[in-house]
C-alpha cells in the first residue's frame, strides 16, 4: 500500500478528469449514435447520471483509495484496450463513473503489493460490493485479461514498446508453466484455463512445462494440492490441452505432463522427466507430525492414483494387479524423453514443431525425411554406427550423426519455404465457416493476422497482386479472409489455389519456389452474384438453448460489429456474443421466429441493418438462412 500523500491530487487526476469528462461530453451530445450491443460493457451504464463530477470522483478515489500516481496511469491504458476490444462501447456519463472505478481497483491490485479490498472501494465508489465484484469481473474479461502495461521513453532505444510476451503467448493459447507450483502460479494458471475456455472452448490449449514441482533443490516451495487444482481444471474445461516438456517435468509437474490429451502429450529431445513421493517437512509436536503425517499419506495416495490414471492404458491393464506406481516411486525415478515414452508418461519425443505442420500428402518429400530424422533420433543410442535405417525407400548407411542432420536440416530448411502454404488447407479455421471455407469465393481464400482484428476482419475481400513483374499477372488474386494466420512477417497467407492465381501463364512453378513474396493489397467489396446474406446457424449449436451464427454470403467491404437478438418478453435487444472469428452465440435463445439486426460498419460510420423473422422457431443446427437482402 502506498504511504498517505498531501491534500493536493497529482496532475494526473487533472489530466485524466479533463480527458474523460470531454469524452463523455461529446458522447453524450452524440444522439444519432447507435445504441451499445448488450455484452460486459452494458453492465457499467447506470440509468441516471450520478451528481458527482469526474474530477470529484476522481479526487475521492484519490483520498481514501491510497494508490500510486502509476496506477491512474495503468487505468487509463486499460480503458483504452477495453474500448479497442469492443468498438460500439461509448464512454458517456452514465457510464465512465463505474468505468474509473473498475479500471483503478483492477490496477491497483495488480500493481501494489498491499492494497484494499472490493469491499472498501465498493465504499468509495458508492456502489454495492455485489456490483463492485461483477464489475471487476466483467471488465477483466473485457481487456481480455491482458493487464502487462510496459512503460517505454521515445528517442531512447526503445523507440517502440518492447513486445509483451506473456500477451504473444496467452493469444496463441500458450500457457507458460516455468516456475514452483506455489498458489499464486496456479491461481494464474487456472484463470488463463478458465478464460481461454470462455474465449474457445473447441480450439485446443498448449501447456508448456519446465518446473521443478514444488521442490527447488532441498527447499519446499509449494504444495502438492496445487497441482491437483491444475489438473482437475485440465479434466474440467472443453478445449483439450496438449502438454509440451521444454525442459524439467520433476514430480507434480509430471503429474500434468501425463495429464493431456492422449496423443498429444510430448517432450523435446533433451528434457528431464521425474516422478517421486511428495515432500514433508515437519518439526512440531508430536499430535501434529502424526496429523502431518496422515495428511501426507492422503496426498500420496492421491497423487498414486492421478499418475496411474494418466498413464499409458496398456501399461495399466498389463500390471493392474502390481503395485508397480508406487515401487518406482519410492525413489526419485528419472527419465529421457524415450523412456517417457515406453512408460506411458508422454506419447511422442517432438524434434522440430514442422512434424506437426504438414499434412501427410502434401509434400512427400519433407514427411520422409522427417520420419528418417525420427528414426534416427530413437536409434542413435544404437551399438552399431552402421546401422542401416530403412525409412525414406533405400539403405542409408550412418557413420557421422552430425554431418547427417546438418544435411538434412538443410534440406527441410528450403522445402518449408517453398510449401508453407498448404497449411493452409486445414477445415474450418479460426473464423469459422468449416467447411464452406475451402470453397468460398471458388476456393481463393486467405488467412490474416493484422488484418484479422480479432475476428472482424473475417470475410473481408481483399485484391491482392505481386510485385515482381517477371512472374506475376497484373490482376493478381480476389481473396476471402477465412483464417487466423502469422508467417514470415507476412500479410497473408494463401490457398494454393489463390497463390497460382498471381502468377503469369506457365509461371505457377517458379513463383511456387519463391515461397514468401512481396504484394501489394487493396480492400475491395465483396461480390457473391446469385445471393443473398445468410445466416448459418453452426453445427455446434444446440436447440433450443444455443445458438451460434455466422453471417455468409455478405457482399460489400462493411465490417460486422454486432449482432442482436430481439427479447419479446422483455422488449428490448439483447446483444450476442462475439465466440470468435465471425461466429456470434447465445445462451437460451428468444423462442419463436428471431428478429435480428447487425451493426456495420467503415470508414464511413456505423448503421444497424434490421432482419425480421430471418430466424425460424424451429431452427436447426448446420442450416443457413436466406436473410433476402445483401449489403452490397
Amino acid at each position: 500500500m502506498a504511504e498517505l500523500r498531501g491534500e493536493n491530487p497529482p496532475r494526473v487526476i487533472s489530466v485524466l478528469s479533463s480527458i474523460f469528462r470531454n469524452v463523455a461530453e461529446v458522447n453524450d451530445l452524440a444522439t444519432q449514435r447507435p445504441p451499445a450491443p448488450q455484452h460486459q460493457a452494458s453492465a457499467f451504464r447506470g440509468l441516471r447520471r450520478p451528481n458527482i463530477s469526474v474530477h470529484s470522483y476522481l479526487q475521492r478515489i484519490f483520498r481514501h483509495a491510497d494508490c500510486t500516481p502509476t496506477c491512474y496511469a495503468v487505468a487509463y491504458v486499460y480503458l483504452d484496450r477495453f474500448t479497442r476490444r469492443h468498438p460500439p462501447v461509448f464512454i458517456d456519463s452514465l457510464n465512465v463513473h463505474r468505468l474509473l472505478l473498475t479500471s483503478i481497483l483492477t490496477a491497483v491490485k495488480f500493481m501494489e503489493r498491499i492494497h484494499y479490498d472490493n469491499a472498501y472501494f465498493a465504499r468509495v465508489g458508492g456502489i454495492s460490493l455485489m456490483e463492485m465484484n461483477n464489475l471487476e469481473m466483467d471488465f477483466l474479461f473485457g481487456v481480455g485479461f491482458e493487464l502487462n502495461v510496459i512503460p517505454f521513453l521515445r528517442g531512447s532505444a526503445w523507440e517502440q514498446p518492447p513486445p509483451d510476451l506473456p500477451s504473444y503467448l496467452y493469444k496463441n493459447r500458450i500457457v507458460y508453466l516455468a516456475m514452483s507450483l506455489t498458489p499464486s502460479v496456479t491461481e494464474l494458471i487456472l484463470a488463463e484455463f478458465l478464460y481461454l475456455q470462455y474465449e474457445d472452448a473447441e480450439k485446443p490449449i498448449y501447456l508448456y512445462i519446465n518446473s521443478t514441482s514444488t521442490t527447488k533443490g532441498d527447499k519446499k516451495l509449494g504444495y502438492e494440492t496445487e497441482a491437483f487444482a491444475i489438473h482437475d481444471i485440465m479434466r474440467y474445461i472443453n478445449p483439450p490441452v496438449f502438454t509440451l516438456c521444454v525442459g524439467n517435468a520433476w514430480g507434480e509437474a509430471a503429474l500434468l505432463l501425463a495429464a493431456g490429451a492422449r496423443g498429444h502429450r510430448a517432450a523435446l529431445p533433451s528434457s528431464t522427466i521425474m516422478i517421486k513421493q511428495p515432500a514433508g517437512r515437519y518439526h512440531e509436536q508430536a499430535t501434529d507430525t502424526d496429523l502431518a503425517r496422515i495428511g501426507l499419506n492422503n496426498v500420496k495416495a492421491e497423487l498414486v492414483i492421478l499418475n496411474i490414471c494418466n498413464i499409458s492404458l496398456r501399461r495399466l491393464w498389463t500390471n493392474m494387479y502390481d503395485n508397480w506406481f508406487e515401487k518406482d516411486t519410492r525413489l526419485p525415478k528419472y527419465f529421457s524423453p524415450r523412456e517417457a515414452v515406453e512408460y506411458g508418461i508422454i506419447d511422442k519425443v517432438l524434434i522440430a514443431t514442422y512434424l506437426k505442420l504438414f499434412p501427410a500428402g502434401h509434400n512427400k518429400t519433407i514427411i520422409q525425411t522427417a520420419q528418417f530424422l525420427q528414426v534416427l533420433y530413437n536409434e542413435r543410442d544404437s551399438a552399431d554406427p552402421g546401422a542401416k535405417i530403412q525409412s525414406i525407400g533405400k539403405p542409408v548407411l550412418l557413420r557421422r550423426y552430425g554431418a547427417i542432420h546438418t544435411f538434412m536440416f538443410s534440406v527441410i530448411v528450403e522445402l518449408m519455404a517453398r510449401f508453407c502454404l498448404m497449411v493452409l488447407d486445414a477445415i474450418g479455421g479460426a473464423c469459422g465457416y468449416g467447411e464452406l471455407g475451402r470453397s468460398l469465393n471458388g476456393g481463393d481464400v486467405g488467412a490474416v493476422a493484422r488484418l484479422y482484428r480479432n475476428g472482424t476482419g473475417c470475410g473481408a475481400c481483399y485484391q491482392v497482386r505481386c510485385t515482381h513483374p517477371q512472374f506475376c499477372n497484373e490482376d493478381g488474386a480476389k481473396i476471402v479472409v477465412t483464417d487466423y494466420g502469422q508467417g514470415d512477417n507476412t500479410d497473408f497467407i494463401l490457398s494454393a489455389r489463390g497463390f497460382v492465381k498471381l502468377a503469369r501463364s506457365n509461371m505457377a512453378n517458379e513463383l511456387m519456389a519463391f515461397g514468401v513474396i512481396d504484394v501489394e493489397y487493396r480492400r475491395i467489396p465483396c461480390q457473391y452474384p446469385g445471393y443473398n446474406m445468410m445466416l448459418k446457424v453452426t453445427e455446434h449449436s444446440k436447440y433450443p438453448d444455443y445458438l451460434a451464427l455466422i453471417i455468409i454470403y455478405q457482399a460489400g467491404q462493411k465490417d460486422i460489429l454486432a449482432v442482436e437478438l430481439w427479447q419479446e418478453e422483455c422488449r428490448e435487444w439483447k446483444g450476442m456474443r462475439r465466440a470468435y472469428g465471425g461466429v456470434w452465440d447465445m445462451a437460451n435463445p428468444p423462442r419463436g421466429p428471431m428478429n435480428a439486426r447487425i451493426l456495420t460498419g467503415d470508414d464511413s460510420g456505423q448503421s444497424w441493418v434490421q432482419l425480421n423473422g430471418v430466424i425460424p422457431s424451429g431452427w436447426k443446427a448446420g442450416v443457413a438462412y436466406d436473410t433476402a437482402i445483401q449489403l452490397g
